[in-house]
């Protein structure tokens, strides 16, 4: 049901990303032809002017008219296009996009401008790889800004206009890159029946299993510890996974994936139409398991947090494997799909702080949504049977 919605606001975000790049090359070329005019000197028009006629003098007004109400209202447009853009390239969920273009939109016109500003923006790229954690990310983007500007400064006092398009970019361009360099989840996979098999020990699980009752098959096998704990779930408790030994156990915003299925069939039984929304942080284990099993269970606490946050009242939450995680909503005809799309991916719009640690999972979010019926309540039960705790 989400998928035509997220493909949307896919499309949504590569338009907003494509506004910033066009309007931003506009931008900075109008910028500079106003310097230049204000300075009384040549300024040849950047990027757009070297296009072929007639484009170049359509792109671009003459530099006299710059100064005037209509040329300061169409930078003022422009500069709010670009605002808007970038802004809704965020809502989208293509915030690197929009990054990419905006860092686009400011260094392509410097090939016409100051090609030695290119190198300076090069130099600032590597000022921000030196933040390997993510911790000081924002404070290194603030040095790139200043040093940029003061070499950008020394390299072209003498032309007023190549000045300006210079500090423009050089202050602009860390910022872009900061959002570029976020750490990026694992590759995206849609939120199907998830399979709850823990990969820890999967060899572990079959000896036990087929055989349970004669004791003295494992004694054989004395590096084969799989008999001492007794319980059938022992195997998925001997070690813990990326996010602890058991992650959900002391989480109140969390409820087991049978009380999930329990939960649904009673609503249907009482004449409800239930709506299943299962959520999926992809990348979410990869990043646990470099955190060490403290920090991934504290990812995994912020993260689920955040997530039952955003979740209308009413609502179970529930981890039913692997980085998929269902919400069980009351009634599906009073719920706004986007609006609770939205509502979900809001909370990851700002950065997890785990041991010190900024993480990044803007656009680890994928949602999808079903009506609860018969067929449904089938694959509920095999998630509940399958699913950790």
């Amino acid at each position: 049901m989400s998928g035509p919605r997220q493909g949307g606001a896919r499309i949504a975000g590569a338009v907003m990303s494509l506004l910033v790049l066009l309007a931003g090359l506009v931008l900075i070329d109008m910028l500079g032809e106003a310097v230049a005019a204000l300075a009384g000197a040549f300024g040849g028009g950047g990027l757009m002017g070297m296009l072929p006629p007639p484009l170049d003098r359509m792109m671009l007004p003459p530099p006299g008219l710059l100064w005037t109400p209509p040329g300061l209202a169409g930078i003022g447009v422009l500069a709010l296009t670009v605002s808007v853009g970038l802004y809704g390239s965020v809502q989208a969920g293509t915030a690197r996009l929009g990054a990419l273009a905006l860092l686009l939109a400011v260094a392509l016109p410097l090939v016409a401008w100051n090609p030695l500003a290119l190198g300076v923006i090069g130099a600032q790229a590597l000022l921000l790889a030196f933040d390997r954690t993510g911790r000081a990310t924002e404070t290194l983007a603030q040095i790139a800004r200043l040093c940029g500007m003061v070499v950008a400064l020394l390299v072209s006092w003498s032309t007023p206009a190549a000045l300006a398009v210079s500090l423009i970019a050089v202050a602009l361009a860390p910022s872009a890159m900061v959002t570029l360099s976020r750490t990026v989840p694992g590759a995206p996979a849609r939120a199907a029946a998830p399979d709850a098999e823990p990969e820890p020990e999967p060899e572990a699980d079959p000896e036990p299993q087929p055989e349970p009752e004669p004791a003295p098959a494992p004694a054989p096998e004395p590096p084969a510890v799989p008999d001492h704990p007794a319980t059938p779930d022992a195997p998925d408790r001997t070690a813990p996974g990326p996010f602890g030994h058991d992650p959900v156990a002391g989480l109140s915003h969390l409820t087991p994936a049978a009380t999930l299925a329990a939960t649904a069939r009673a609503a249907l039984a009482g004449g409800e139409t239930p709506l299943l929304v299962l959520a999926r942080l992809d990348g979410l284990a990869g990043i646990a398991e470099h955190l060490g099993a403290a920090g991934g269970e504290a990812l995994f606490s912020e993260a689920t947090a955040r997530l039952a946050a955003a979740l209308p009242a009413g609502s179970t939450l529930s981890w039913v494997g692997d980085e998929t995680f269902g919400a069980l909503m009351p009634d599906a005809g009073t719920t706004d799909l986007d609006g609770l799309m939205a509502a979900l991916a809001a909370p990851f719009a700002s950065e997890m702080v785990i041991e010190g640690r900024a993480i990044s999972m803007e656009d680890a979010l994928h949602v999808d949504a079903m009506v609860v019926d018969p067929d449904a309540l089938v694959e509920l039960d095999r998630w509940a049977g399958a699913a950790p705790g």
